[in-house]
């Protein structure tokens, strides 16, 4: 799930550039409520004559960036795990392919590349050297990774360097609203989707309310003044830091 600077929310499934999958996009325009499914780009429907005759076939979604319902950009890959990105003026029922160009001086141009293992910042291809379960990009420079060994990661500079910040294990998503504060959702004791707090970059977490007692979470996106958790498809919203959540449609989580 994203959470774009338009306050539309996107649930997507990335699909695999490997093998034979189906990745999705929907988005939300009133705080998860409710989704619509967009239309991803096919070969044959890919205005791409800028770019001298080449196609791409979208196999995996990387980035969204939803400026309205009408307005969305999207970074994904081809067969070869190569990212193109498309851009839509009407909701998904046209789109031409563009050169890639994340945003500078923003937050929003880091994504998780196709393989998993790398991050792509805004101005390069970085390494954190892990497999990678979630992205909280902070700035331009600053970003945070959750690798699948419990490990939480950060770099301060363009993800030249990755340093070993704290653990927390198998975090479903990350976020954070400074450098310092910070929110995750991962299993616990009691509870499989709890949220936890942290105000020293993640060198520790104290837990907060219960997101789902029986589901797993699956995303985590927002700040302290409304965070959004993803359960089983459906978006639970937290307005106090994460101590109580509701889900945005009225139906009771697991």
């Amino acid at each position: 799930m994203e959470l774009s600077t338009s306050g539309l929310l996107a649930r997507v499934s990335r699909g695999r550039c490997t093998a034979d999958s189906r990745p999705l996009i929907e988005i939300s325009a009133d705080q998860g409520a409710t989704f619509d499914e967009i239309a991803l780009p096919l070969l044959e429907e890919v205005d791409d004559t800028a770019l001298g005759g080449r196609t791409a076939t979208v196999r995996t979604v990387l980035k969204v960036r939803a400026a309205s319902v009408d307005q969305i950009a999207i970074i994904g890959s081809d067969e070869k795990c190569r990212a193109r990105q498309f851009v839509t003026d009407d909701g998904g029922s046209s789109w031409r392919q563009s050169e890639v160009k994340n945003l500078p001086d923003s937050e929003e141009g880091w994504y998780v590349d196709a393989a998993g293992t790398g991050v792509v910042a805004p101005a390069r291809a970085t390494e954190p050297g892990c497999d990678v379960l979630a992205l909280a990009p902070v700035s331009d420079r600053n970003a945070k990774v959750t690798c699948t060994d419990g490990s939480i990661l950060g770099t301060d500079d363009s993800g030249d360097e990755w340093v070993r910040l704290g653990e927390l294990d198998q975090v479903a998503g990350l976020t954070f609203a400074t450098l310092r504060d910070g929110y995750a959702a991962a299993p616990g004791d009691d509870c499989k989707a709890r949220a936890y707090e942290t105000n020293d970059a993640g060198g520790r977490w104290e837990p907060l309310g219960c997101i789902a007692k029986d589901e797993r979470a699956s995303a985590l996106v927002g700040s302290t003044g409304r965070l959004y958790g993803l359960v089983d498809g459906v978006v639970q919203i937290s307005t106090d830091g994460g101590q109580k959540w509701e889900p945005a449609d009225g139906e009771a989580a697991g």
